[in-house]
């Protein structure tokens, strides 16, 4: 990482200095660097000193200290994000992997219920639209088949899909509201 900045007619002026801000955090003082890598310490808004990359500051990568009295994990917030959920139910419930499918293949995904009366909804990202709950008791173990069509079975009795859902749609549907013996 260069420490200097160059233009034409300018002299050169030493980057990231104390004051400099990056997020939440303030450079202190330059330290040196460290098999090539550049660090400084920073005093955080919270008030919590520390050492960071220069590298991870500039790139956005570190914004605040990891001060989890001060900063809580977002991830673990009321209202956490779809990714989040899924990680919350591995946490609470064990992998997938672990537990059986009603049709009694191996599970593979935790898939939401659909069963809550107000399931939250991404906003945007690769999941947006998609529902799901904080509550970990809201998923079930599923094989990637069985996943697949609880989805689409879901959306096409919810959504209507533009008309008026299968028969079929809706007995799969109805009879997998809550988990079944078998499929």
């Amino acid at each position: 990482m260069s420490t200097t900045t160059t233009g034409p007619g300018r002299g050169s002026r030493p980057k990231h200095l104390p004051g400099d801000r990056f997020g939440e955090l303030v450079i202190l003082e330059r330290l040196g660097a460290v098999n090539g890598s550049y660090y400084a310490w920073c005093r955080c808004i919270c008030g919590t000193d520390g050492h960071y990359g220069l590298r991870h500051l500039v790139s956005g990568a570190t914004v605040r200290c990891s001060n989890r009295d001060s900063h809580p994990d977002p991830r673990l917030s009321e209202a956490p994000a779809y990714g989040t959920a899924h990680i919350r139910v591995s946490k609470a419930r064990g992998k997938a992997s672990e537990h059986e499918c009603p049709c009694g293949e191996p599970a593979e995904q935790w898939a939401f219920r659909h069963g809550t009366q107000s399931p939250l909804r991404m906003a945007e990202g690769r999941n947006a639209g998609s529902p799901y709950s904080p509550d970990p008791e809201q998923y079930w173990a599923l094989c990637q088949v069985h996943h697949t069509a609880w989805d689409k079975a879901e959306k096409r009795v919810t959504e209507g899909c533009g008309d008026l859902p299968s028969l079929v749609h809706v007995a799969y549907w109805t009879a997998t509201r809550s988990p079944p013996e078998t499929f």
